[in-house]
């Protein structure tokens, strides 16, 4: 190399020259750790060992700065390569701890090939709490005298847990009995008052029903009655009235006859009556054109009578069918039993009767004549009453206050339905119950 020095030492000069010119300048300079020293030989001469080391690191208090070697570096980049150094060291520790794990010798254990069952078992620890907790308050304050219970007992709903000085809980049950007993007969004599109520609206409603019906019954008659009609079939004998008579309710309007039945009241001989009985057949003999009707005993009189000529006689009624020829002006006789009998009588129509009026008034008219044939239930005639539209008012006025009544009746039944005398008292016995219970 001849006298050129290498560049290696060329640097370690200048960084030597460099140090030394910062200790002379710098006599009070913070010393750090010293690392290490160069020289150019190994041999220690003493000299060498007198002059002080050289520093590695440092700082440079003239340019405030921080050097390693123959490098500067400022505050900043030192706290960053301090930390980056931290952060190796820790990652070099659990590298080497996760080494020695991985180096623990894994155990094994030989077994033979079998079926077995396997079980999952956990297993831990905690602490036990109850499901459900609750807190028991009393309802009354007072001196508790004593407990049915230590901790650790099971009790259950109703178990008594305390007593309390039963002085004024005596007070108080007997009020609370007096109560229950008072609201009991409240409510008995509510459901009684309701009871007694309901059986007198039944009452008034069948009342008011029966008003209805009398009302509207009222209201038709005084229609009907207007219309004058036969109540039996016959024929007209005579008429008693005429078109635009007055006439009175009740009074006669014509007289009828039924001539498909005759009968004779015949005398018979009171000995020879006794043999003669209601139902015996009878042989009846028309006087004057000689024809003989078949006819039935239907009355026999229940003592005997004189005759003009002193004779004791039963009269006998026969009925016959009439052929159709036999009027009342025919006379007949009859036997029966063998028996004839003691005189002749005048044949007499079975069925009678008189058709009358049924309202005063003018008759405005009259659709029958004498010898007409009528049956049951015709009008015959129709009567204008004195006052007709008053009449006729006054039969709807009536029949429409009935209608009300009734339902007003309803409406108080309906409304005594909803009536809460009975819920109050009902309410009211349970709140005593209740107390009663409580206490």
């Amino acid at each position: 190399m001849g006298d050129f020095t290498s560049e290696k030492e060329q640097k370690l000069l200048e960084s030597e020259a460099e140090v030394s010119n910062t200790e002379d300048t710098n006599a009070d300079e913070l010393n750090f750790e010293e690392v290490s020293g160069f020289s150019d030989d190994d041999g220690d001469s003493e000299e060498e060992e007198k002059k002080p080391k050289k520093k590695f690191i440092g700082y440079d208090k003239q340019n405030k700065k921080f050097f390693i070697g123959k490098f500067k570096i400022g505050k900043k980049l030192l706290i960053i390569i301090l930390v980056i150094a931290i952060l190796a060291g820790v990652c070099s520790g659990l590298i080497i701890k996760s080494k020695n794990n991985s180096a623990v010798k894994v155990m094994y254990t030989d077994s033979l090939v079998e079926r077995r069952t396997i079980t999952n078992t956990i297993t831990g620890s905690s602490s036990i709490e109850p499901n459900d907790s609750y807190k028991v308050t009393t309802i009354k304050s007072g001196d508790i005298t004593s407990d049915t219970f230590k901790e650790g007992d099971v009790v259950k709903k109703g178990d008594k847990l305390y007593q309390f000085e039963d002085s004024d809980a005596q007070n108080s049950l007997s009020t609370a009995k007096n109560a229950l007993a008072k609201a009991q007969q409240a409510y008995v004599d509510a459901v009684k008052q309701k009871a007694q109520t309901v059986s007198s609206n039944n009452i008034g409603t069948k009342s008011a029903q029966n008003a209805v019906t009398k009302a509207l019954n009222s209201l038709n008659d005084t229609k009907n009655n207007q219309y004058i009609q036969s109540n039996s079939a016959g024929k007209v004998k005579e008429l008693s009235v005429k078109e635009g008579d007055h006439i009175n309710a009740g009074a006669a309007v014509a007289t009828l006859y039924d001539d498909s039945y005759m009968k004779l009241r015949i005398p018979f001989n009171e000995v020879d009556a006794e043999s003669i009985q209601t139902g015996a057949a009878a042989t009846v003999s028309v006087i004057g054109s000689g024809d003989t009707i078949y006819g039935t005993v239907k009355e026999k009189s229940s003592s005997a009578v004189s005759t003009d000529a002193h004779a004791k006689v039963v009269y006998v009624t026969v009925e016959v069918t009439n052929p159709g020829a036999l009027t009342t002006n025919d006379y007949g006789s009859a036997e029966i039993n063998g028996v004839a009998c003691a005189n002749t009588a005048q044949f007499e129509y079975v069925s009678e009767g008189t058709i009358t009026s049924t309202a005063s008034g003018t008759l405005e008219n009259l659709n029958i004549a004498v010898g007409d044939s009528v049956y049951s239930g015709q009008k015959v005639g129709y009567v204008k009453y004195d006052n007709q539209n008053s009449t006729m008012s006054n039969a709807q006025l009536s029949y429409n206050d009935a209608v009300l009544a009734l339902e007003k009746q309803v409406l108080q039944n309906d409304t005594f339905s909803q009536d809460s005398s009975i819920k109050n008292a009902q309410l009211a016995l349970d709140e005593a119950v209740r107390q009663e219970w409580d206490e």
